[in-house]
């Protein structure tokens, strides 16, 4: 934001200019999250698994 004033008879007026701050966060930083604990879980999952599995009879 851009902070600007301007001077009248005695009056001062003091503008914000620019979008106001969001107090809510938007949806991409929460399905950014979303993907990284599900990737991470694949990962953990495929960590874990044995690297050779015995034959099946």
């Amino acid at each position: 934001m851009v902070p600007g004033s301007w001077m009248g008879t005695g009056d001062t007026i003091q503008a914000l200019l620019g979008a106001p701050a969001a107090s809510v966060p938007g949806p991409l930083p929460l399905l950014g999250a979303g993907a990284a604990f599900g990737w991470s879980r694949k990962l953990r999952k495929r960590i874990a698994a044995p690297l050779i599995t015995p034959p099946q009879v």
